[in-house]
């Protein structure tokens, strides 16, 4: 599942690095977060701590899994990770939805843990 294995990969960044690390859903260009889950998700290091970024700060772009919808219970466009790779304040819960059948939710600790909760209905 891609937001579990991108939340995992940006937490351990942030961590290793010691550096804030970002994840959030890039925009059409490529160089500012918004708030689609289900678009190309990039890691970016962002020690500023603002949302947008250039091609030198990007680690990492992970392309959109076709077929699947992610929505995200909170309103914010990305999610920040610190030194010790807590994500407080981003904590939360993400819906993801295959194109037919059941999905799943991924549940982001404010410590920056994920769990995921199976078998859930999606909408029509």
């Amino acid at each position: 599942m891609r937001i579990k294995k991108a939340l995992s990969l940006v937490r351990n960044t942030a961590i290793t690095r010691q550096s804030k690390i970002t994840l959030c859903p890039a925009n059409a260009k490529g160089d500012a977060c918004e708030n689609d889950w289900s678009g190309p998700l990039v890691i970016v290091d962002d020690p500023s701590g603002n949302d947008e970024f250039s091609a030198d700060t990007i680690l990492r772009t992970l392309p959109a899994t076709p077929n699947v919808t992610v929505t995200y219970n909170r309103e914010w466009k990305r999610m920040r990770y610190g030194i010790l790779g807590h994500a407080s304040c981003y904590n939360g819960r993400f819906t993801v939805c295959p194109a037919q059948g059941n999905g799943s939710e991924v549940i982001l600790s404010q410590l920056g843990r994920v769990r995921i909760k199976a078998d859930i209905p999606c909408p029509p």
